[in-house]
């Protein structure tokens, strides 16, 4: 800086270089951590030692571990996790997925690490000899004619159970309608 008076020359002040005394760090440039980790405690309820994005007041996108859970806290929008090309996975463990969303495909959902349910393009699938169990019902609307509120079962939907709004029906489309009961049960109409 230039001094004052008629005497002229300069004088140097101090740079500090303590990120701590500098209450308001500005970056010219990218943040290289140089091979070390940026490492925050953890964050008690009032907003500090977290990674704050956004100009929210608090940011609007924070990630923080409070000692016992880690967070990623979205206060605006949707949150929106993106793979690119890649698929999204959710892994409780490195060697085990729960939940894979693929590119342009399916929505995949892991039981142990065995695929149980996927998402097609024509509805749902459970791979393999998974099964559907369910707490409660199957609502269906009246069938109009077509596949809609319809129960069709066999490669070609060969079998079909529905009800039109007035009537119920059980449609067979190839061989025999077989009722079968074991041992001493008999069947009533």
């Amino acid at each position: 800086s230039a001094q004052s008076g008629n005497t002229g020359g300069l004088t140097w002040a101090q740079v500090t270089t303590d990120l701590v005394g500098d209450t308001s760090p500005q970056l010219g440039g990218n943040l290289d951590s140089n091979g070390n980790n940026i490492t925050l405690g953890d964050s008690s309820s009032s907003n500090d030692d977290r990674i704050q994005i956004g100009a929210g007041s608090f940011g609007d996108l924070e990630l923080y571990h409070d000692g016992t859970n880690s967070y990623i806290d979205n206060k605006t929008g949707d949150l929106k996790l993106r793979g690119g090309t890649n698929d999204i996975l959710l892994q409780p463990v490195d060697t085990e997925i729960a939940l894979k969303a693929i590119p342009n495909g399916a929505l995949e959902l892991y039981h142990d690490n065995v695929k149980t349910f996927q998402t097609t393009s024509n509805g749902i699938e459970l791979p393999g000899s998974n099964s559907l169990f369910l707490g409660g019902k199957i609502d269906m609307p009246d069938s109009t004619g077509t596949s809609v509120g319809r129960i069709l079962l066999g490669t070609g939907d060969d079998l079909g159970l529905y009800h039109d709004g007035t009537d119920s029906y059980i449609e067979n489309d190839t061989g025999n309608l077989n009722l079968r009961v074991g041992g001493e049960n008999g069947v009533r109409i």
